[in-house]
C-alpha cells in the first residue's frame, strides 16, 4: 500500500506502528487499509473519539505477527465527513 508512514521501535520484538496518512484520500479510503492491515495482524479496526473531545476521530487497528506488536491507524478530523474528496486524492 504506497504512502504508509511506518516506525518501528528500536527494540526486538517491539512495537510497529502503520499510519495511513490524511492525504492518501478520503475517510473510506484511510479506513480500508487500516482494516485490512489490521486484519492481517490478527486484530480488527474500530474508531474511537479522539482524547482531546474536538469531534475527531481515529481508526485503530492492532495486533500480534512473528513476535512483533503492530498498531495501526489514521486520523479523522472533525470536519471531514464519510465521502469528502481532498485536492490531493490522486496523490
Amino acid at each position: 500500500i504506497p504512502g504508509l508512514s511506518i516506525t518501528v521501535d528500536a527494540d526486538p520484538g517491539e512495537q510497529i506502528t502503520i499510519q495511513v496518512p490524511e492525504y492518501r484520500g478520503t475517510q473510506a479510503e484511510r479506513t480500508a487499509p487500516v482494516a485490512k492491515l489490521a486484519a492481517a495482524v490478527g486484530g480488527t479496526a474500530t474508531r474511537e473519539a479522539s482524547q482531546w473531545n474536538d469531534g475527531s476521530a481515529w481508526v485503530l487497528g492492532a495486533g500480534t505477527a512473528d513476535g512483533h506488536s503492530f498498531r495501526i491507524h489514521t486520523s479523522i478530523p472533525d470536519a471531514e465527513p464519510q465521502g469528502a474528496t481532498r485536492p490531493d486524492d490522486n496523490l
